[in-house]
């Protein structure tokens, strides 16, 4: 079973310690991370234009996101070029999403 970040960590939130834990473990052990469930997508259609099923917690694990990195990068590249005034909650998510 896939572990979240709160069984990681406990149940607080993540601290800026925390996290840089998190992503040396990432970076040189990704075997022992690629399941914690870290990244928050906050609409469950941004989840299903990038092929995943749409979580109930709205958290993905960093091998589910890289699966789908490309789509992601182009849905990414188009919201950029939409001026910040006039982009959607979606194209405003996907930035964010892309951009963590």
């Amino acid at each position: 079973m896939p572990q979240s970040v709160d069984s990681v960590f406990g149940a607080r939130p993540l601290r800026k310690e925390e996290a840089c834990g998190w992503l040396a473990a990432y970076l040189f052990k990704p075997d022992t991370t690629v399941n914690d469930k870290v990244f928050l997508i906050n609409n469950p259609d941004i989840a299903t234009a990038l092929g995943m099923d749409p979580q109930a917690d709205r958290r993905y694990t960093p091998d589910q996101l890289q699966s789908s990195y490309q789509k992601l990068a182009d849905l990414h590249e188009a919201a950029v070029k939409i001026p910040e005034s006039q982009r959607t909650l979606v194209e405003n998510e996907i930035i964010r999403v892309f951009d963590n």
